[in-house]
């Protein structure tokens, strides 16, 4: 018994210090960015502590807080990884790769590890120094990145050289770009305006439609979650006021934020059913005097529904309002 006692405890002792071994973390960071095809190791909750706060490890870690999904309001989380995947893609291609290693952290994944680091926004990019062992944001051995509206590789790249002097970075050209909305928006719009004056005999019964629906929209994007969100840029973390500890996610359906979900998400259906009806039924009834009051009602259900999302829900708390209809 005594023998096998022996025996388990000098396997322990060695898988732990293989484990602790510095190039053995190495190889499995490398392993790990090897896996993306944008050179971000994806880190989780298990193993984050182990390979970016390890006492054993000597590298640097540039590691962001995101989120992938838009269930958290962040408007700008894919573009700001992109933009560092650039970065990183550049980076594994050098000779000093071992030396600095660029990782991430979903909210979705590893909600535990945001609020035990003291996130308190995303996306949040921080420098982990080699003598930084404490899972904690800290000024000693942390350094955050700022994020602006107008992030691009280059200002990332400017921002990590004041913290690595002596290395080299530059940006990846290969890796294929999101199409741009506006661009695509801008595209259909000019196709269109080509069309119209193709067939010039139309044009007018064409410009009136589309002028009108267009309206129509801008009113009701200006009017809606999606643009308060650019507007306001609420990320859906509220604060407990005497801890002061981020709570990622509301706590029940029954609760106030919970139901005020559902008092959103039916006003948003209220809103469709009204521009549905105002479109497809109204204009076709035959008594004038009922297509009149059908378009009064349904103009006003689209005015009183509006007016009560912006009025309640602009002047809460910045993690309103809730991103409904558009995503």
């Amino acid at each position: 018994m005594k023998a096998f006692a022996s025996i388990f405890i000098i396997i322990s002792i060695l898988s732990f210090l293989v484990f602790s071994n510095p190039t053995d973390l190495v190889l499995k960071f490398k392993d790990l960015t090897n896996k993306n095809p944008y050179g971000i190791a994806k880190l989780k909750e298990n193993n984050v502590k182990d390979m970016v706060f390890s006492k054993q490890k000597n590298y640097s870690v540039v590691l962001l807080f995101t989120s992938s999904g838009n269930e958290f309001g962040c408007n700008n989380c894919k573009d700001v990884e992109q933009k560092i995947s650039r970065v990183s893609k550049n980076w594994i291609q050098t000779e000093k790769s071992t030396q600095i290693f660029f990782a991430k952290l979903e909210v979705t994944e590893s909600p535990n590890a945001f609020i035990s680091f003291g996130v308190k926004g995303i996306p949040e990019v921080y420098i982990i120094k080699p003598e930084c062992t404490i899972f904690k944001a800290s000024d000693e051995c942390t350094s955050q990145i700022s994020i602006k509206e107008s992030f691009s590789s280059e200002y990332f790249i400017s921002e990590i050289s004041h913290f690595f002097p002596n290395e080299t970075f530059g940006i990846s050209e290969d890796i294929n770009q999101p199409v741009s909305k506006i661009s695509f928006l801008y595209g259909i719009l000019f196709s269109f305006l080509l069309y119209c004056l193709y067939n010039s005999s139309n044009a007018q019964k064409y410009f009136r439609t589309i002028s009108l629906s267009i309206t129509i929209l801008f009113v009701l994007l200006m009017c809606s979650g999606y643009m308060w969100n650019h507007i306001k840029n609420p990320t859906f973390i509220s604060f407990n006021k005497e801890t002061q500890e981020p709570s990622i996610f509301i706590p029940s359906s029954s609760s106030q934020l919970g139901i005020e979900v559902y008092l959103v998400f039916a006003t948003y259906f209220i809103s469709t059913i009204a521009f549905i009806f105002l479109v497809k039924a109204a204009p076709y009834y035959e008594d004038k005097d009922l297509k009149t009051l059908s378009i009064f009602v349904c103009m006003g259900v689209l005015l009183a529904m509006n007016s009560y999302i912006y009025s309640t829900y602009g002047i809460k708390s910045h993690y309103y309002p809730f991103r409904i209809i558009l995503p």
